[in-house]
């Protein structure tokens, strides 16, 4: 799970009571990330949950299931991105390894990586030259992901 470290400042119209700055302040401040679907587990992490948590990234619907928008995975599936995962990583520094470290930043949505590399004014990206182009990433279901993840594995 991440949990972001902030003072966010909370924005509304009029006068808000202390509750509702409350509530506006844990929805900035909520965890993300990938638990494990377990109900059990999930109630262990926020005792008080009841429907969607303001903590974590679950929903416990009324017949005690987890609801569609929880972010969770199974253990096979939690196995299936570790071994994914390290795959990835055994490649791209196999690649680093021999030299290929191409200038490929990403892009989604108009917003690149670039926005955040310290590296900007000495990369030389340069997207009217050929050989520079964004890695486009676009929005996937999570049923779409772990199916291109199976794949890769069959590879």
């Amino acid at each position: 799970m991440y949990f972001k470290i902030d003072d966010p400042i909370i924005r509304g119209s009029g006068r808000m009571t202390e509750e509702e700055i409350e509530k506006a302040i844990m929805k900035q401040l909520k965890m993300r990330g990938l638990l494990l679907a377990d109900v059990k587990l999930i109630r262990e992490m926020d005792r008080g949950i009841e429907g969607a948590s303001m903590i974590i990234p679950a929903t416990v619907n009324k017949d005690g299931g987890l609801g569609k928008n929880s972010s969770i995975a199974t253990m096979e599936q939690f196995k299936q991105l570790r071994k994914y995962v390290r795959k990835l990583l055994k490649d791209l520094c196999g690649e680093i390894m021999k030299g290929n470290v191409p200038i490929k930043p990403y892009k989604k949505k108009g917003t690149t990586s670039c926005k955040y590399c310290s590296f900007l004014p000495v990369c030389q990206f340069d997207t009217t030259m050929k050989e520079n182009s964004f890695r486009n990433f676009y929005d996937k279901k999570d049923d779409e992901v772990w199916s291109l993840m199976a794949q890769e594995e069959e590879k």
